[in-house]
C-alpha cells in the first residue's frame, strides 16, 4: 500500500514524536506521496512557528515522496466530494486527499479525525492541532 503523507503526518515526523517514530519507516522507505496542498500546509506552519528550516525540511520531503500536484481531475472530483460528504467540518484541503486517494488507489495516513471512519484514511490517532 502507498500512502499519501499530510501535514499532520509530516509535522509528527518531523517533531519526533511517539506517531512520528511510528511511522519512520513508512516514510524514509520513500514509497509514499505528498500532494502539493500538503506542502502550502507545512509551509503556512513553520511561517507561524517562525522556523526558518523549511527549506531543508522540503528538500527531505522531496528526496523520500513523489510530489503530486493538485490537478484538474483531482480539482473537480474534491469539489464533488466537498458537495456531498456528509462530515460536518471538513475542509476543501481534506477532500482533495480523498479525491487523490480515490484517483490513484492511496490511503491517507494522517490525525486528522475527519478521516477516522473513512476508508481512503489510515487515522494515527493524535493530535491533529499540531
Amino acid at each position: 500500500m502507498r500512502y499519501i503523507i499530510d501535514t499532520f503526518a509530516w509535522v509528527e515526523y518531523f517533531k519526533g514524536t511517539e506517531i512520528g517514530v511510528k511511522i519512520k519507516d513508512l516514510i524514509e522507505s520513500g514509497e509514499n506521496v505528498t500532494p502539493t496542498i500538503v506542502l502550502a500546509e507545512l509551509k503556512k506552519k513553520f511561517t507561524e512557528w517562525n522556523r526558518i528550516d523549511f527549506d531543508k525540511k522540503l528538500l527531505f520531503i522531496k528526496s523520500n515522496s513523489e510530489i503530486i500536484p493538485l490537478d484538474e481531475d483531482v480539482a473537480i472530483s474534491s469539489g464533488e466530494i466537498r458537495a456531498t460528504i456528509d462530515i460536518a467540518g471538513i475542509g476543501l484541503a481534506d477532500c482533495i486527499l480523498i479525491a487523490m486517494s480515490r484517483l490513484y488507489d492511496l490511503k491517507v495516513l494522517t490525525g486528522d479525525p475527519h478521516f477516522k471512519d473513512l476508508d481512503e484514511g489510515e487515522y494515527l490517532g493524535g493530535d491533529n492541532g499540531f
